[in-house]
């Protein structure tokens, strides 16, 4: 009887860690919207930006638009980078929002005080997010983000794949920056150093 009952035991906890395991599998290699990565081939980019956040904006043009959903919502949202003047003055016209992710996670995040910090605004470059491409909601233009490389990512937030924008700066820090549902928020993920 002992060893029925033993048997028995190691069965219960054999199908316990199968299932474990299973799950663990599951949660592990999440998979990301492939879909919603590519660029639509008839969408005119500059256009689009022209008219969302205005004709001052000009597209960078060593830096390729990318296309993720930021928000999650399922639909395909755009970031640019782009100069322009300051972004301060369209916000009320264009109706979009000015954050400062970068000095927000130091503590400090208000864009009419940090963008007074950059002492030459000419060459001042600027993330433009447009959630919704072909039927804009929210739209967001980010200052004061460092960055020498720029590009689409994905990162793990409350254990699913989320799409951000993926930045280094000039001393090798790579962060993320993500969309929190409210704002944009800016993340270290790590450093050229650490490969």
């Amino acid at each position: 009887m002992r060893k029925l009952l033993r048997i028995v035991g190691l069965l219960i906890i054999l199908c316990g860690a199968i299932f474990l395991a299973k799950e663990l599998s599951a949660q592990a290699a999440p998979t990301a919207p492939a879909a919603t990565e590519a660029a639509p081939q008839s969408l005119d980019v500059a256009a689009i930006v022209a008219k969302e956040f205005g004709e001052e904006y000009k597209l960078a043009p060593d830096v390729p638009p990318m296309f993720g959903d930021f928000d999650g919502d399922g639909v395909q949202d755009l970031a640019v980078v782009a100069t322009g003047k300051n972004p301060l003055m369209g916000e009320g016209l264009h109706n979009y929002k000015t954050l400062d992710p970068y000095n927000d996670s130091f503590g400090y995040g208000n864009p009419r005080v940090t963008m007074a910090f950059n002492t030459d605004s000419s060459k001042a470059r600027y993330i433009l997010v447009l959630h919704s491409v072909q039927a804009p909601k929210l739209k967001f233009v980010l200052v004061n983000v460092p960055f020498v490389k720029i590009r689409m990512g994905h990162m793990m937030k409350k254990k699913k794949p989320i799409a951000a924008i993926e930045v280094t700066d000039e001393t090798g820090v790579e962060a993320a920056i993500y969309f929190t549902g409210k704002k944009y928020k800016w993340e270290i993920i790590g450093s050229d150093a650490d490969r």
